[in-house]
């Protein structure tokens, strides 16, 4: 509202429209991510879809959504509270980068400098708590930064579930098929803290890269937990194997990428360029969801029924048949495209 946008301000992604001309009277290049800005941010085609890729695949991996069938009571519940979930976590992705628009905005034409406040592109992290101060009574100010506390009490909370249900129960049962239940909950709790102990410390003195890690952990969740998921609800050829190596390879990639900035073997294997995590997930996705179908198909897919019915059940049938999700077509077509993408990311830009 206060830059103009009218009624369009009450959703502010429909308040563009008004603000188009103003921003390319100030900032002709803002809306075309593929120019190059002063030289320093060259983003091509390739660039624009690992964004796309990673974001996409690294949210539906997350635990945020995947902590939703802890804490429901039944599946009806847990699938109400993932719709949900999805709804407001898209509902966020769709207005933050009206923020964005906002403070760049504001910024070019040196209005926020007038009131004695900057942003400075180290700290654009804290674009929502400048503008808020900037426009906004202080009371109304408080909400994004109550709302910041809350979301990363949340997420850790969730996190800390995540590793002590992981690593307390489906680890530690690996390694000991017979603990009893009480066993497992006490192997929860005391892996939950660990978890939380490493957190504070880390939080005492906070790594440099603690909130790039925040990108790469959309890398890692898209090159882990995403294809086993949508392949395992979608796909009864899925099994075991295909699923770990898969993971493994996918986890292995992701954090190889990450640590070597694209070089494999001493060797420039993906030009990661100035989003070089984001651009590192296209190809170590791409190589889970491959590895994922072939290992499986190799193996003979899954053969455990009692399994195979879990995904009848999953998608709501009361009765069990061998010809729903059973054909390899949706599969091999993931793969296909999968191995697509990995030759194209590891081609020079």
């Amino acid at each position: 509202m206060k830059l103009g946008a009218g009624g369009g301000s009450l959703f502010p992604p429909f308040g563009y429209s008004k603000l188009v001309p103003t921003m390319l009277a100030e900032l002709p290049t803002y809306f075309d991510p593929f120019t190059t800005v002063m030289g320093k941010l060259p983003l091509s085609f390739k660039y624009y879809t690992a964004i796309f890729l990673s974001l996409a695949f690294g949210t539906i991996g997350l635990p945020h959504v995947a902590m939703r069938y802890f804490t429901a009571p039944s599946v009806r519940e847990g699938k109400k509270a993932t719709l949900w979930a999805i709804f407001f976590i898209g509902f966020v992705f769709l207005t933050t980068f009206a923020i964005g628009f906002a403070a760049k905005l504001y910024t070019v034409q040196e209005i926020i400098g007038a009131q004695g406040l900057t942003i400075n592109p180290k700290d654009a992290d804290l674009l929502v708590v400048v503008m808020s101060q900037a426009f906004t009574p202080s009371w109304i100010g408080a909400l994004p930064i109550a709302g910041a506390m809350a979301a990363g009490l949340s997420t850790i909370a969730g996190l800390l579930m995540v590793i002590g249900t992981g690593i307390g129960h489906d680890i530690y049962t690996t390694i000991n098929p017979n603990a009893s239940d009480a066993k497992k909950m006490k192997m929860g709790l005391i892996f939950t803290g660990i978890g939380g102990l490493a957190t504070i410390g880390l939080a005492l003195n906070p790594p440099q890269f603690l909130l790039t890690s925040v990108i790469w952990a959309f890398v890692v969740a898209a090159s882990t937990f995403t294809p086993v998921l949508i392949l395992g609800i979608w796909w009864k050829g899925a099994n075991k194997v295909g699923a770990n190596l898969g993971m493994i390879v996918g986890a292995v990639l992701s954090i190889t990428l990450w640590w070597t900035k694209g070089k494999l073997f001493g060797m420039t294997f993906i030009n990661m360029g100035p989003l070089g995590y984001l651009m590192g997930g296209i190809f170590s996705a791409s190589a889970a969801w491959f590895v994922t179908v072939v290992a499986s198909l190799v193996t003979g897919g899954e053969k455990d029924e009692e399994i195979l019915r879990v995904v009848d059940k999953i998608h709501g049938w009361n009765d069990y048949s061998t010809a729903r999700y059973s054909g390899n077509t949706f599969a091999i077509c993931c793969a296909l495209i999968a191995l697509g993408l990995m030759i194209w990311s590891s081609m020079p830009v």
